[in-house]
């Protein structure tokens, strides 16, 4: 059996992705809430959101097959999801509803996989006029902001509000007025109004890459986000306080329960590596934010392990994430061929850590609620 049955293809200078499953349209019954709260969390990374979207397409596969249940998806298996930057837009296509099927995920994550390598190839393209303002120094950033929100709303959907998501979420973003996080909360009253791609598009805001997203508040103020990254890159302690503070500390019979947490990152860099990553990207002014999201993300990790260690004897934390060697660490790279090195990348990783991920799949499937 090969690690996973997805692959890349190019087809009309696109990379895309070949579908091999088939669904089938059922629907499962109630929560089961003494199980393990069970957390989903995504790193941010920009076009290296391919490493954990080609990592949960395997886990998926071993859900599906574990369950016997074809139609079982990534948001099934999961009480709570988080994402920053990249993982914010890759949270969004996993628990976007199904229009045909009231609470239904309409994507699978091998339908996921394809539209994010669509909507990233497409969001990381300079336009004519941006590559004018690039060569006359007169653009503040070096993609498109209005790119990137035709290719969320082509994949989200234009009126798709973040309430309407099949499971709960944390994405955060960064509010410049207020120099201060947001977590954009898909159960708060405060957010009930916002598009999904709205969000997504605040949470992605990366400075450099993309101009700030604006969104007006309660009060009909405009304000303006930037990438969720610039607080945390890997936003699994949000996610697990979020989800206990919202699931557990306010209903006493949730309480007790323990925490079963998968994050996944987009690839760390070797010290040889980040070295000569550095080197090429010294003059686009990319290594202090890079550094920054491996910092956060270090810190983040340390944390979570200090939690577990003391409160969550029974729990589990699982932190997924290969070393990059072959794709370059570059936010983004949508060259073909560093596509494909990223994706084979995260295939070597599912075949190196397919025992581990079996054990997880197992985990989730056991730990109850599934619909």
């Amino acid at each position: 059996m090969t690690a996973t049955k997805t692959s890349l293809k190019l087809s009309q200078g696109k990379l895309s992705v070949s579908h091999f499953a088939s669904e089938k349209h059922l629907a499962k019954g109630a929560a089961q809430r003494s199980k393990p709260l069970r957390i989903l969390s995504l790193d941010g990374g920009g076009i290296k959101g391919i490493v954990p979207a080609t990592i949960l397409v395997y886990l998926e596969q071993r859900l599906q097959a574990f369950s016997k249940d074809k139609d079982l998806r990534i948001a099934d298996c999961f009480d709570w999801v988080a994402g920053s930057s990249t993982g914010g837009i890759l949270a969004c296509f996993y628990l976007l509803p199904d229009p045909d099927r009231p609470g239904r995920p309409k994507l699978s994550a091998q339908e996921a996989l394809e539209r994010y390598l669509q909507q990233g190839q497409g969001a990381f393209q300079r336009t004519y006029l941006q590559q004018a303002r690039n060569r006359f120094g007169i653009a503040k950033e070096e993609y498109s902001h209005g790119m990137l929100a035709r290719q969320l709303k082509r994949t989200i959907g234009r009126d798709v509000l973040l309430s309407e998501l099949v499971r709960p979420c944390t994405i955060p973003a960064y509010h410049m007025q207020q120099d201060k996080p947001v977590f954009f909360n898909s159960q708060s009253n405060t957010f009930t109004k916002l598009k999904a791609w709205q969000v997504a598009k605040a949470t992605s805001s990366a400075p450099g890459f993309f101009s700030p997203t604006h969104l007006k508040n309660a009060k009909g103020q405009k304000c303006s986000f930037q990438d969720g990254s610039l607080w945390t890159t890997d936003p699994a302690l949000c996610a697990y306080w979020e989800a206990r503070k919202t699931i557990c500390q306010k209903d006493a019979p949730h309480k007790k329960r323990q925490t079963l947490l998968l994050s996944l990152g987009t690839g760390k860099m070797s010290r040889r590596y980040l070295v000569k990553a550095l080197r090429k990207q010294k003059e686009r002014g990319q290594v202090a934010f890079n550094k920054m999201m491996a910092k956060q993300s270090c810190s983040a990790q340390q944390r979570l392990r200090e939690i577990f260690s003391h409160y969550e004897s029974a729990g589990q934390y699982y932190r997924l994430e290969p070393v990059l060697t072959d794709a370059t660490s570059a936010m983004d790279d949508v060259a073909t061929e560093n596509l494909k090195a990223l994706h084979e990348l995260a295939l070597a990783f599912v075949e190196k850590e397919r025992d581990r991920l079996d054990e997880i799949a197992k985990q989730l499937i056991g730990a109850g609620e599934i619909g």
